[in-house]
């Protein structure tokens, strides 16, 4: 929410704290880090807003048996019947906090099915307002495009491919620089990564949700 303050100098107050009151520990949390490192500018100590003492904790998705085994225990210990956890592992891309908002569903009655399907429901609203924060930070419909296109494949694609199925997407080419920019930013805000040369959108819920949005601008548009 920092990029949205108003009238307020929050890496001021950041730096107050840090100079008059040892005994505080200020804690920053979110899903996109690379727009976090950005607004407080950690790396840059000639920037006023600059605080001496920055510790960097990365919560990384789980492996598959890591989510099978958390799942596993935490169900067993609440004496509930658990099912294919391997089905959560995949819908939910390995994401911890997810996983977590499973089962807590689960330890309050919810069946399999109902717990899966509402926190599916949950991660892609929560997907959703995180690109809307970004696109409030990051003004441009292409970063959705290009989400939208990589969300549509899963065996990822290459720089040259995405640009082509961006220029037949838009019906005009999208420049080196932009490009660059936008693949960037993404890759720094965690919602895409990169092995090799290819691209990827790799959690499932940001996918059906950056689809959804994208069909939306999309109809909005043609409405216009």
């Amino acid at each position: 929410m920092l990029p949205f303050i108003k009238g307020i100098n929050y890496r001021g107050i950041l730096q107050f704290i840090h100079n008059n009151y040892e005994n505080i520990v200020v804690v920053l949390t979110g899903s996109m880090p690379g727009l976090l490192e950005k607004l407080i500018s950690p790396a840059e100590a000639e920037k006023p807003g600059f605080a001496r003492y920055i510790e960097e904790i990365h919560i990384p998705r789980w492996g598959r048996n890591e989510a099978v085994n958390y799942l596993t225990e935490g169900l067993r210990e609440k004496d509930i019947d658990y099912e294919e956890l391997h089905e959560i592992y995949e819908e939910l891309s390995g994401v911890p906090g997810f996983i977590s908002y499973y089962g807590l569903l689960r330890s309050k009655g919810s069946s399999h099915r109902d717990a899966l399907n509402k926190t599916v429901e949950y991660a892609v609203a929560e997907w959703e307002r995180d690109l809307q924060s970004f696109l409030n930070v990051y003004n441009s419909p292409l970063y959705i495009h290009a989400l939208a296109v990589l969300a549509e494949t899963v065996t990822g694609l290459k720089w040259g491919e995405l640009a082509q199925e961006l220029e037949r997407k838009l019906g005009k080419p999208v420049g080196k620089s932009t490009l660059h920019r936008i693949l960037t930013n993404l890759l720094k805000a965690g919602m895409i990564e990169k092995q090799g040369e290819k691209y990827y959108a790799t959690d499932r819920s940001l996918r059906r949700a950056s689809i959804h949005i994208a069909k939306k601008q999309e109809s909005n548009s043609n409405t216009i």
